[in-house]
């Protein structure tokens, strides 16, 4: 799954739409199929996707490529990254969900770091204080307050409930 980070897809694919992508045999991809690429250094990074509209498939040293281009943009991608290689093909779009990637999308700016380091921090801090109440708990117990015990024998024996095990003094 990806989603949406621009216009460039629009009407069909709007800012936080949320696609899925399944992975496609490159001989399959026709012209109109809305695929899922990365290319090397975009943006800085070589994990940025880019989901573009097939506008045409050719043969480059006898390597399969695709033109793409944003439905929303006024030419194709060619002149930007010339034909994208089948190799950099994530996959094709098969569905998309109207604006649940906003929720991704908020969660990379700083606002959203820091909530979820937020969380983060919370979380470790309820289990640490729940851990502290629990051995508090055990260590101010006595064994017939925190267990319910049966005897297993009229003359004593020891049985095992949960974890603790308990003995019977004969009666």
């Amino acid at each position: 799954m990806a989603y949406v980070p621009s216009g460039s897809m629009e009407p069909n694919l709007k800012v936080g739409d949320l696609v899925v992508i399944q992975g496609v045999d490159p001989h399959a991809i026709t012209n109109g199929t809305i695929i899922v690429f990365y290319v090397p250094g975009h943006y800085g990074e070589d994990s940025y996707r880019i989901v573009h509209r097939v506008v045409k498939v050719v043969q480059v040293n006898n390597q399969l490529a695709f033109e793409t281009k944003g439905d929303n943009n006024p030419v194709s991608d060619y002149y930007r990254w010339t034909y994208i290689p089948a190799d950099y093909v994530v996959g094709k779009v098969v569905a998309r969900i109207p604006y649940l990637g906003l929720v991704a999308m908020k969660m990379r700016e700083p606002l959203g770091i820091a909530l979820i380091a937020l969380l983060v921090i919370a979380l470790f801090a309820i289990e640490f204080s729940d851990r502290k109440h629990k051995k508090q708990e055990k260590e101010t117990s006595s064994p017939s307050e925190s267990t319910h015990t049966v005897p297993i024998a009229r003359y004593g024996g020891a049985i095992t409930t949960g974890f603790k095990c308990i003995y019977i003094p004969p009666m």
